[in-house]
């Protein structure tokens, strides 16, 4: 049943309101299983931390800057300074526009996320989970 979530969840990367809303749906399952696979969804989001895991190794400003300052000067390395501090740039224009609501879009997605958040958090109240499930 897991693996059908990780199914589900490749296919809500594309946007799909209907797929959120089964997997909003699964949320509120009796079943510890699959309620824990379909919150893991909400909180992870869809692809980010690979993102950002791959951001973090790319160098920053200060890095490009100092390489150049080091090195021989010439025409060909200047122009690739130039075109890596313009992908910085981009990186960062990207990050400022998706903002904190980068990693709750699927969250916009659902139909009544108001009366979700309600529902979960009386399951919430009401369940008898271990501390790590709930």
């Amino acid at each position: 049943m897991v693996y059908l979530f990780s199914f589900l969840c490749a296919l809500a990367s594309r946007d799909d309101a209907k797929t959120v809303n089964v997997i909003a749906q699964a949320c509120l399952s009796p079943q510890t299983k699959i309620s824990h696979a379909a919150l893991q969804f909400f909180i992870n989001g869809d692809t980010k931390e690979e993102e950002e895991e791959d951001d973090q190794d790319a160098p920053n400003l200060k890095e490009l800057q100092f390489a150049f300052r080091v090195g021989k000067k010439t025409r060909k390395r200047e122009q690739k300074l130039e075109n890596a501090v313009k992908t910085l740039r981009r990186r960062e224009n990207i990050r400022k526009r998706q903002g904190e609501s980068g990693s709750f879009l699927a969250l916009h997605l659902v139909n009544d996320p108001q009366g979700f958040a309600e529902k979960l958090f009386n399951k919430l109240r009401q369940s008898n989970d271990k501390f790590e499930v709930r």
